[in-house]
């Protein structure tokens, strides 16, 4: 861990994360496989940046201390990029949120190599494990077209949302962890 960068490929900072649904480690990260997977982290940060190497074109959410604050945001350019996902949070503790909202192709990669906090900042403790409830379906579970109207363009991943299909929604109503294939 360098000041503040916590790399994702580092074992000592996989300790401070958790990883929800269908994720891998890789040599440069943590990959978000699957529709809704996400990495979950408390830090005393106020503001939070993420390395990502991802895909034009696929979304995301986050979620801060249970709120979305950031809602089906697209990935602006293929590659290597930062994204700030959290500004200006008031002193404490923070629980964060950043889940993988587009459903799972193959082909387009979505891996967060680092969490870059706040100077003076740290990860905290994850929170504990809960049960797991796992989700095995086809479009429908991993939210294809459903921010639309009809069938046109519904494989647009514009008109998708793994955070607004049932899977997520019930697995967050249950308070349990999930995965979705």
């Amino acid at each position: 861990v360098e000041e503040n960068i916590y790399r994702l490929n580092d074992a000592k900072s996989l300790e401070k994360v958790k990883l929800n649904g269908r994720c891998d480690r890789t040599d440069y990260g943590v990959s978000l496989s699957m529709s809704a997977s996400a990495i979950e982290f408390n830090t005393d940060s106020s503001s939070v940046l993420l390395k990502i190497n991802a895909d034009r074109g696929l979304y995301y959410t986050v979620v801060v201390d249970g709120k979305v604050t950031m809602d089906h945001k697209p990935i602006e350019v293929s590659g290597t990029d930062y994204l700030a996902i959290a500004r200006g949070l008031s002193a404490g503790t923070h629980n964060i949120k950043f889940i993988r909202d587009s459903e799972a192709r193959s082909g387009l990669k979505f891996t967060v190599v680092n969490i870059q906090l706040g100077e003076g900042s740290k990860l905290l403790n994850k929170d504990a494990d809960k049960q797991i409830i796992e989700f095995l379906g086809d479009s429908i579970t991993s939210g294809y077209g459903n921010l639309i109207t009809g069938a046109a363009n519904a494989s647009d991943l514009k008109n998708q949302s793994a955070t607004k299909a049932y899977p997520y929604l019930l697995a967050n109503k249950l308070d349990m962890d999930y995965r979705i294939v």
